[in-house]
């Protein structure tokens, strides 16, 4: 099974089989765990997990500068 999920405004994350998902406060290894252990609480018997960040949300820069607005987050140098 496998798809696109959102993390909600209350930091959780919808999936089948199991619902409802914290994802906020926990790196991505502790949310693969987390939906794993739920996975296999009866429904799988040695589910693997791999999930990954498509997209932050945007950042805003306001005040006196030169460029005030909305920016796209950027992981790092390479853009990850």
């Amino acid at each position: 099974m496998s798809g696109e999920f959102f993390v909600t405004g209350s930091g959780l994350v919808s999936l089948p089989l199991i619902g409802e998902v914290k994802a906020a406060g926990l790196t991505l290894g502790q949310f693969q765990t987390a939906v794993q252990a739920a996975l296999s609480d009866g429904y799988l018997k040695e589910p693997r997990v791999n999930a990954e960040v498509l997209t932050f949300r945007p950042f805003y820069i306001l005040g006196e500068v030169t460029k005030p607005g909305t920016y796209p987050y950027n992981g790092g140098p390479d853009g990850v």
